[in-house]
């Protein structure tokens, strides 16, 4: 009786885990969302010291000291070390990496970083550019201007078709001489976007999360230079024909006139949008109203 219901009872106790066995001095094992931190860190402070390097700047001793120890530790494996001392080592770094950020400033971290992959994922193209975009920007602008010396050489690319506007021509004659202007309108857009580029790269503050602006402001410099070329020289023209101002010195005396706006337009995007907001204003002032 008593064998029944020993038995029974252990048919309705739960099964108890087996213990696991852990020697004492076994460290428990570090998560894979720490190394992966640990390995950002010392990415982030290696690439900051070898800027600081060439770029002379002074670098205390004991940062390298220091860092040479975290990397010594880091090469034991994911295993080692454990808790404890991955928390320290974490906490190491972040205070390394603070100082060489104070260091290598007004460089950011992020533009180092991502200078160094470059240079070691593509070490022929990062001389050419130090980022994607930028080496994108330099085949654009390198087609821009093939487009323009190409088109200009097209018998209907004169200065006759250029005075006149998109609504005084048509055909091929039209087509090409859009297509000019707008290969024009691109290759200064493309080099106001290099000149910002080449700025934020040598101050080592370039943000990647910014690309997709530059995109947009080719776009907007395309169209602010085709819309200049075709409206705003009309005006000019018109302008300088009932002053009397169509001397040497007047745009609308020169056959490059419409080229040399779309080159501006695109150049300064800004400047049609002020026109525009300048012409809305005069509008609305015209009948009595006011801008928000």
């Amino acid at each position: 009786m008593s064998a029944e219901l020993a038995a029974a009872q252990a048919f309705a106790s739960p099964p108890q885990a087996a213990p696991v066995l852990r020697e004492a001095n076994h460290p428990a094992p570090v998560s894979l969302s720490r190394l992966r931190l640990q390995a950002q860190l010392l990415q982030h402070c290696e690439a900051m010291l070898q800027h600081a390097m060439a770029m002379g700047l002074p670098v205390p001793a004991a940062i390298f000291s220091r860092l040479d120890t975290c990397l010594a530790v880091a090469e034991h494996g994911p295993g080692l070390p454990g808790l404890e001392a991955a928390g320290a080592q974490v906490e190491e770094l972040a205070e390394i990496s603070q100082i060489l950020a104070a260091i290598v400033a007004p460089a950011t971290p992020a533009a180092i970083l991502l200078f160094a992959h470059e240079r070691r994922r593509h070490p022929r193209l990062s001389a050419i550019g130090a980022v994607p975009l930028a080496r994108q920007f330099l085949v654009l602008s390198a087609v821009s201007l093939v487009v323009t010396l190409l088109v200009s050489l097209a018998s209907d690319v004169n200065a006759e078709n250029m005075a006149k506007s998109f609504l005084h021509s048509e055909g091929l004659a039209l087509l090409k001489v859009e297509l000019f202007l707008l290969s024009s309108a691109s290759l200064g857009s493309c080099f106001s976007i290099l000149q910002k580029l080449n700025g934020y790269i040598a101050a080592g503050n370039y943000d990647p999360k910014y690309q997709a602006t530059y995109w947009t402001r080719w776009v907007m410099g395309v169209i602010s230079g085709v819309l200049l070329s075709q409206l705003l020289y009309s005006w000019l023209d018109a302008t300088s024909s009932a002053g009397g101002g169509g001397g040497a010195g007047s745009i609308t005396s020169l056959d490059l006139g419409q080229p040399a706006l779309a080159l501006l337009g695109g150049y300064s995007a800004g400047l049609m949008h002020r026109l525009l907001n300048r012409a809305m204003s005069a509008i609305e002032t015209l009948f009595g109203g006011t801008r928000p």
